[in-house]
């Protein structure tokens, strides 16, 4: 997979499917994210209240 990663494009390895890899787990690093205020690795919608619960 190619990504831009500070305008430079690199190769990152693929896993593929994987148990763990599920809405839960993106919803609570994206708490995770909101909580240590990581704005950088939040997306557009990060005021949608998604965290309510967890914060």
């Amino acid at each position: 997979m190619t990504c831009k990663i500070r305008q430079e494009e690199r190769q990152l390895a693929t896993t593929g499917p994987q148990l763990y890899l599920n809405a839960g787990t993106w919803i609570n690093a994206f708490c995770l994210a909101l909580m240590c205020r990581e704005t950088a690795r939040l997306p557009r919608h990060a005021g949608t209240g998604a965290c309510v619960a967890a914060a």
